[in-house]
């Protein structure tokens, strides 16, 4: 039941239905926390339901702030628990990094997001890039970019 919900929620994400997919997900992840059997499905369904609104946030014409806000902070929570769930999950890295990106002030954490997932997946290109694009934002001072220009350097 709760994989072809979660198969439903693929299908809406796909077709841009973006508030459709996220109930999917969140009805999947309803019954999967019954289910202690299933973290690698629970964990994927957070993620999945985090990158609806990571899309929700890209397409927002509000502007609001706190509407941005509010889903950027649904992005870190819904990835931090999809991550906690299965430390294999290395999308819900990624997607926590690109919410603490819309958060103000957070870019050390998105930097130490995407540092690990560039440790744990040396070729992941997409995590790279967005880490040298951080790290060059980001002054000495509140991060040891020593430390990510070594991780840089030791990828290339």
């Amino acid at each position: 039941m709760a994989l072809s919900l979660k198969e439903k929620g693929n299908e809406l994400f796909k077709s841009g239905q973006l508030v459709d997919a996220s109930a999917k997900y969140g009805e999947a992840i309803s019954l999967l926390e019954k289910d202690i059997s299933q973290k690698s499905l629970l964990s994927t369904c957070l993620s999945n339901r985090a990158a609806c609104y990571l899309k929700l946030s890209k397409d927002s014409d509000s502007g609001e702030e706190k509407d941005l806000e509010a889903l950027a902070l649904r992005i870190v929570s819904e990835c931090t628990r999809a991550f906690e769930t299965d430390s294999n999950n290395k999308k819900a890295l990624f997607r926590r990094a690109q919410g603490y990106l819309l958060l103000k002030n957070k870019e050390s954490d998105a930097m130490r997001d995407l540092s690990l997932l560039v440790h744990l997946d040396a070729k992941n290109l997409s995590a790279i890039e967005l880490l040298r694009e951080v790290s060059a934002k980001v002054s000495v001072k509140h991060v040891g970019v020593s430390e990510v220009t070594k991780i840089l350097r030791g990828i290339r």
